[in-house]
């Protein structure tokens, strides 16, 4: 008798964690789901930009993968070098130079780019994605100028200009810069940062995305990137643009798997180019 209570004690523990499990897996799974924007009453209202691919539309397949999010950490650069050879950070410029930086908690660290090139052993075959934050019309050319002095200077020279994202959220700016380096041999791969939109008003939303999408008359971009949020709103708009997609959850077991699930629907899309993983020590 004795033997028999322990035993249904016993099913009664396996029963109640398997219940938690999959209650663990159904929430996280419908998280994921809702996560994405999936509202047909803004998707199908949202315009289609069906121009022809860019230019270089060559270089799209050149840049690809996993890469480390946010890495504006000089000591996080070098202990993961030998890991990861493609990293996402934060440009600004201040002061007439550009310093890796997010915001001002992280200027006070006072990294260069140039500082945060050359703390890598070896440059070769590695790839960046630069964010610059505050690059506007008064300063994209010294931003740009000085972006390739940093890139050109650095570790003999060993990085390419190709194997680098430069991301800019103006579209403005981002044709200017497109003009500026269009004729160059070899360039850095553009990508426009498609930021997010206030959904509360949908009709709104629907102006504000068809607003961006009317500005594009002509493909001087190579990637968009987003929040993967936003991931059937840029793919609904810009069917045949390569995608850059992120989902800034943080390193808990329970983000981890919401991120597995987000990236394995979008991976299946072969317009999606790289995903953005955070540093999880």
């Amino acid at each position: 008798m004795v033997i028999k209570n322990i035993k249904n004690k016993y099913l009664l523990l396996i029963i109640i964690l398997l219940l938690i499990l999959i209650g663990y897996i159904l929430n996280n799974t419908i998280s994921a789901y809702l996560y994405i924007l999936n509202d047909k009453s803004i998707l199908n209202n949202i315009h289609i930009n069906s121009n022809k691919t860019a230019q270089y539309a060559e270089y799209n397949y050149k840049i690809d993968g996993k890469w480390l999010h946010h890495i504006n950490n000089i000591n996080d650069a070098k202990l993961f070098q030998d890991k990861s050879k493609a990293y996402e950070l934060d440009v600004t410029f201040i002061d007439n130079a550009l310093f890796i930086s997010h915001d001002m908690s992280e200027f006070n660290a006072g990294v260069t780019l140039q500082d945060y090139l050359a703390a890598f052993d070896n440059l070769n075959g590695r790839k960046f994605w630069f964010d610059l934050k505050n690059i506007n019309t008064q300063n994209y050319k010294l931003f740009i100028n000085l972006l390739n002095y940093a890139v050109e200077n650095t570790n003999n020279g060993l990085l390419k200009k190709s194997d680098i994202i430069v991301e800019i959220s103006d579209l403005e700016v981002l044709k200017l810069v497109y003009n500026m380096i269009k004729h160059d041999n070899t360039r850095y791969n553009l990508s426009w940062y498609f930021t997010g939109i206030d959904l509360s008003d949908k009709n709104k939303a629907v102006s504000i995305i068809n607003n961006y999408i009317n500005q594009v008359d002509e493909y001087f971009f190579d990637y968009i990137s987003s929040d993967i949020k936003y991931y059937k709103v840029i793919e609904k708009a810009f069917p045949n643009m390569k995608k850059l997609v992120w989902y800034t959850g943080g390193c808990i077991i329970e983000r981890k798997y919401k991120r597995m699930l987000l990236y394995n629907y979008v991976s299946k899309n072969k317009n999606t180019a790289v995903t953005l993983y955070p540093l999880c020590k």
